[in-house]
């Protein structure tokens, strides 16, 4: 059984990565969450006018930390949020308990309707903070649309934009404004009801939305679900589901929806960090996907005592998948893409075939264990790589998790196989 591997590349459609160095928008682990989408379609009660239909997508949010001890991702279900929530509806959210520690994450590109969420607290979380943000896709012009405060009874709403809602996604009563407390509930007080912001129409263009956790010095964890995301869509093919009710209840009748997308798919790219297996060899680089392009950013960072070349970089994707994919871009044409490639010289401790290997040419024979020293990436150098192909129902975690960068002349003479592993801050 293959194990979860992946591969590399980089170049985000039109979007120009940050430095691989910087840590200003890139994560320690690739950790990423995933939330349901909402649209509005037709079909509302009687059979006319908009009603939200669960439109079976999801938006992906990445943790862009530099470091994120604490963080961690956790499923959820909208049956256990409360009114206002979906019941019945799979989410994702994201908890995070370092003391006076500070953890930011953004979605993909997107053009936002309205957004329901859940701020949830265990342990002493007074003087948390958590901001829901917009920026553009370069990660510039942020701006900040409401701050809540947790305090010992609620979390209280310390900045906006414009009013919120509790318990009433239709926004037409329980308005939550600057200065009011939203009070916990649930065992021991453990989270707020479902809170909805709507968004100005002049801010429903193509953006990425924030969410920033601030914790306070207290020992707890605060943690975030969105319930679901309301997105616009535009022509497309017509999809159909269930449709939702202003309490949250799927209640209206099965609805009809675009599924065009508006704007250009553009993620985050996440920091990731690779340590030898068996020696000090060690990478890092920036990770991007979006849809059928998968980028990698990759730097040798063995020059202390340890050095050595990195010479092939295997892919193990999950599921059965066409060799379809293509090496589009690279900055360093000694390498091309084989596939089905039986993983060899220590790799097959973890894998048994990679679907593809970044290789560099070598006799005209290559596997895993081959290449050209000569041809790969030195001590201190790096080399950018974007593969098209089949990477449908892949997170950017999944992908990451499965990057095997293969080191040869180790010290010199040695080998080695290098696997992901934590990024220092």
């Amino acid at each position: 059984m293959k194990k979860l591997v992946l591969l590399l590349a980089v170049c985000m459609l039109g979007l120009s990565l940050p430095a691989w160095q910087s840590s200003a928008q890139v994560s320690s682990s690739c950790l990423t969450f995933s939330v349901p989408v909402v649209v509005h379609g037709t079909d509302g009660p009687g059979g006319i006018g908009p009603q939200r239909v669960v439109a079976g997508q999801s938006l992906q949010f990445t943790v862009t930390s530099a470091s994120a001890p604490g963080a961690s991702v956790f499923n959820e279900n909208g049956s256990n949020l409360g009114t206002g929530a979906v019941p019945g509806l799979a989410t994702q959210g994201i908890a995070y308990s370092t003391p006076n520690g500070t953890i930011t994450a953004i979605s993909c590109n997107d053009s936002f309707w309205d957004l329901n969420f859940v701020i949830k607290r265990s342990g002493n979380t007074v003087g948390d903070k958590v901001t829901f943000f917009i920026q553009d896709s370069t990660g510039s012009n942020r701006l900040d649309l409401f701050r809540f405060t947790i305090e010992a009874g609620g979390a209280r709403l310390t900045s906006t934009i414009r009013p919120l809602t509790a318990s009433d996604r239709s926004l037409t009563m329980n308005f939550v404004n600057i200065g009011d407390l939203v009070s916990f509930s649930g065992a021991g007080g453990s989270q707020t009801p479902v809170l909805t912001f709507a968004f100005f129409q002049e801010l429903m263009n193509c953006r990425q939305l924030g969410l920033e956790i601030m914790r306070g010095s207290g020992v707890g964890t605060t943690s975030v679900v969105l319930a679901d995301a309301v997105l616009i869509r535009s022509g497309g093919a017509i999809g159909s589901g269930p449709g939702i009710a202003g309490n949250g209840l799927q209640n209206g009748p099965f609805g009809q929806y675009a599924t065009g997308l508006v704007c250009p798919t553009i993620c985050v790219p996440c920091r990731l960090c690779f340590c030898g297996n068996n020696t000090g060899v060690r990478a890092s680089g920036n990770l991007s996907l979006n849809g059928n392009q998968a980028c990698l950013n990759i730097m040798n960072n063995s020059t202390g005592a340890t050095t050595g070349t990195i010479t092939n970089i295997g892919f193990d994707l999950p599921g059965a998948r066409p060799n379809n994919y293509m090496l589009t871009s690279s900055t360093n044409s000694n390498y091309f893409i084989v596939h089905d490639l039986n993983a060899t010289s220590g790799a097959q401790l973890f894998v048994d075939i990679f679907d593809f290997v970044l290789h560099n040419k070598s006799d005209g024979n290559p596997t895993y264990g081959g290449g050209k020293v000569a041809n790969g990436i030195a001590p201190g150098d790096s080399d950018q790589f974007c593969v098209t192909g089949d990477f449908s129902m892949v997170s950017l975690s999944q992908l990451a998790s499965g990057i095997y960068p293969r080191f040869q002349d180790v010290n010199p003479g040695g080998s080695d196989v290098s696997r992901l592993c934590p990024c220092q801050p």
